[in-house]
């Protein structure tokens, strides 16, 4: 149902703000490589993730490998890619290996181009999610393969396109190259141990409470690349974030702290408190504000909103909605009413889409503030 009181502004805020917070508070980036032998129909490999936790602040490394049977050939081949991963639910990842290490599961396309069927470059791009889909994301990537062309190969297009079913494969973190990968000069910074998929502790660069400590480590690993300065904007923009949060006592409730974020950023009702509480700062005093606003706070502290759309003689043409909230427009106890009638002068009213006369609706509105006031 449409709310007449919102603004479309307000629609398309609701709509992306959350899942771009939670790039910010649950997201991950990676940059990784795999390898790939065929002999026969066998075809084996393997691939290695670099991947930051944004939030939690920490770098680590992994590796799996590549499995499968495929038609006839004798080939080799090696990609790069890189991509996101965030948090899907549930409760957020306490530290990078709960998230990144263990089974994964993905499908992928890519499309190719055949240099005198020898040489192959292709392009390709995946979804991966845990089974539990915990953690899900999508990767773009580049490579090449060199292969030993088959006589009926020869006649065959350029071009060419294809779409991978289901794969799965087991993510280990390799304790090796995360510490290869440890800087001691970035503030701050330590190995520390985390427990991953596999019930062993392994081994985590943990970044924090530094702000930039993970954009500095991602030109360390990465240098001067396209991705880098985009990468570590993200990263910088997550820490500034934790640290407005822990500002305010929300650094251990990250949802919570988007919620709040989510009100300034999305809601003109929040926004609306907050002018009003700066301006009545005690007191039951009646504001009104433009766009058919008026705030008015309650006895026992709360705020009483009423916010009216429309206003000429059309029928149907005006509605308000009273609704009672607290001071970071949460629910107040008592439930809003949207009230109204069908044109200005008519002998009759609605009240939550029930028909009452103007008498009945006068009363009945005068109740439910006072119920909202003693709330």
């Amino acid at each position: 149902m449409i709310d007449p009181t919102k603004s479309p502004l307000e629609y398309v805020c609701d709509a992306t703000f959350l899942s771009a917070m939670k790039a910010l508070t649950e997201g991950y980036v990676v940059v990784g490589s795999s390898a790939t032998g065929q002999l026969g129909s066998a075809v084996a490999g393997g691939g290695m993730d670099l991947v930051w936790d944004l939030w939690n602040e920490q770098f680590a490394v992994y590796v799996y490998p590549q499995g499968g049977l495929s038609y006839f050939n004798i080939s080799a081949g090696a990609q790069v890619y890189t991509g996101f991963g965030f948090g899907n639910g549930g409760q957020p990842h306490p530290h990078i290996h709960s998230a990144w290490s263990g089974w994964f599961r993905g499908a992928s396309a890519s499309f190719g181009v055949d240099v005198f069927k020898l040489l192959s470059l292709e392009a390709s791009v995946s979804y991966f999610e845990s089974p539990d889909r915990s953690t899900v994301g999508g990767l773009v990537g580049a490579g090449a393969s060199v292969s030993v062309p088959r006589i009926r190969d020869v006649l065959r297009l350029p071009l060419r396109a294809s779409a991978a079913g289901v794969e799965a494969g087991y993510w280990t973190p390799l304790d090796a190259a995360t510490r290869m990968f440890f800087n001691a000069r970035i503030n701050r910074s330590h190995v520390i141990m985390k427990p991953a998929a596999d019930g062993r502790p392994h081994a985590v660069v943990n970044l924090e409470p530094g702000r930039w400590g993970v954009a500095e480590h991602m030109f360390h690993v990465l240098g001067a690349t396209p991705l880098t300065p985009g990468f570590m904007f993200l990263a910088s923009a997550v820490s500034i974030f934790k640290e407005y949060m822990e500002g305010r006592g929300l650094a251990g409730d990250r949802r919570a702290g988007v919620q709040q974020l989510h009100n300034w950023a999305c809601s003109e009702t929040y926004a609306l408190i907050q002018r009003y509480r700066s301006e009545v700062p005690t007191g039951t005093l009646q504001r009104e504000y433009p766009g058919g606003h008026t705030i008015a706070r309650t006895s026992r502290g709360k705020y009483l909103i009423t916010s009216t759309v429309g206003g000429s003689d059309a029928v149907g043409a005006w509605t308000t909605v009273m609704r009672l909230r607290t001071g970071e427009n949460a629910y107040g106890g008592v439930p809003s009413v949207r009230f109204g009638t069908a044109m200005r002068g008519a002998p009759s009213g609605m009240i939550d889409g029930q028909p009452v006369s103007m008498l009945q609706l006068s009363s009945q509105l005068m109740d439910i503030r006072r119920r909202m006031d003693a709330a």
